[in-house]
């Protein structure tokens, strides 16, 4: 007997859906951005004219299901869950049917002193405090995105006129814990958030080129102090013109995805 449940494999997933559901589809265009502020997302679906896949594998999950505008079928948008888990089951899944890029824009908790509510930032390193990135890369504990995507980011960010600092994030999806941030030094992450250092784990090992964008949320330190709108600052809807740039400057006319052995097999 054992303690372990055996593996899965996504391709095996993706067949079973199929295999009970023909009505259903499982390519993916090869651009994905998942947007996890409710407003952001969908002031992006409108700007972009994304429209929900119907015959989608998780056509019927709202956090599952991809949205792709009839003019961009390169680009999907995905509003998911919160959480480390979801979404590497999600970038393995989509692995699996020709997702090549993925953007996440998400909220955090800024430690550094720069980065107050409202403030945006761009991921450049990750450092992992979940049990996920321990199944995908035994023993190690920092994770970093990919160049290109990142570079894209920030170019996407000067095309818009918005300042996005880059970042050192601490990735944690427990949301309660006992003991206080310490205050921000030198080489001390710069903010607090969920999903980060999965999510590059997850595309590293499935040969997908991930970033991160977001906003600061609320502030992490001795005291936890949040805005009176409910984590939702106004300054974050300007992360709506970057993703507007970011996905203007992707080459269009790339056909979906297919899958590949359950596995995407593109570089970083």
């Amino acid at each position: 007997m054992t303690d372990r449940v055996p593996y899965i494999a996504a391709s095996k997933v993706i067949a079973a859906i199929l295999g009970s559901r023909p009505d259903r589809r499982a390519d993916s265009p090869p651009y994905l951005i998942a947007i996890y502020d409710h407003e952001l997302f969908d002031a992006a679906r409108a700007a972009l004219g994304a429209e929900p896949v119907p015959d989608w594998l998780y056509a019927n999950r709202p956090a599952r299901c991809i949205f792709v505008a009839p003019d961009a079928p390169h680009i999907a948008l995905m509003h998911p869950e919160i959480g480390a888990p979801l979404i590497a089951f999600l970038l393995e899944l989509l692995a699996g049917c020709g997702l090549e890029e993925v953007v996440i824009v998400t909220s955090a908790g800024g430690i550094a002193p720069d980065l107050q509510v409202g403030s945006l930032f761009i991921v450049e390193s990750a450092y992992s405090e979940n049990g996920v990135t321990r199944e995908f890369a035994p023993g190690r504990r920092e994770f970093r995105p990919s160049a290109l995507v990142t570079a894209k980011l920030h170019e996407a960010c000067r095309v818009s006129g918005v300042r996005a600092k880059a970042a050192r994030s601490r990735s944690s999806d427990v949301f309660f814990r006992d003991a206080p941030v310490r205050p921000h030094t030198d080489g001390a992450p710069d903010l607090i958030e969920m999903e980060a250092a999965t999510v590059f784990a997850v595309a590293e090992r499935c040969g997908v080129r991930a970033g991160v964008i977001g906003y600061v949320s609320d502030v992490l330190a001795e005291e936890w102090k949040r805005p009176d709108d409910h984590y939702y600052p106004p300054q974050r809807m300007r992360l709506l013109d970057v993703i507007r740039a970011y996905a203007a400057a992707l080459p269009a006319g790339a056909a979906p995805g297919r899958p590949v052995n359950g596995r995407a097999t593109r570089g970083n």
